[in-house]
């Protein structure tokens, strides 16, 4: 898959965060992860749910992806539990795969 199409897959249907007009050099370690899985030939469904995640995914996620984030620090209002704030698309894809028992956990240990 092309870094675009992964980019109208992902990011565009997922992620509040992202501006197609913008041109995007940098990537959050949610896209970088699912990227990784797409190369190695894993079968993604790209299919948004309206779903909330549950307590456990959201805070495994922030320990094993968020902090892995090159976004983690300065830039992600979500991470740093502001507000309002919304995760970032590979975030909730990530989690809803998780939930569906496509993904695990530790499918992304190495994700550092």
């Amino acid at each position: 898959m092309s870094e675009i199409n992964l980019r109208e897959k992902l990011c565009l249907h997922f992620c509040p965060h992202y501006k197609p007009s913008k041109k995007e050099e940098i990537a959050c370690k949610g896209y970088l992860v699912v990227e990784r899985f797409v190369e190695e030939g894993k079968e993604i469904p790209f299919v948004k749910s309206d779903k909330l995640l549950d307590a456990v995914t959201e805070m495994m996620l922030r320990q094993h992806l968020c902090t892995a984030c090159s976004f983690y620090e300065s830039d992600c209002d979500f991470a740093q539990q502001e507000e309002g704030a919304f995760p970032c698309g590979g975030f909730l894809l990530l989690g809803k795969l998780i939930e569906e028992h496509i993904i695990s956990i530790g499918n992304m240990k190495d994700i550092r």
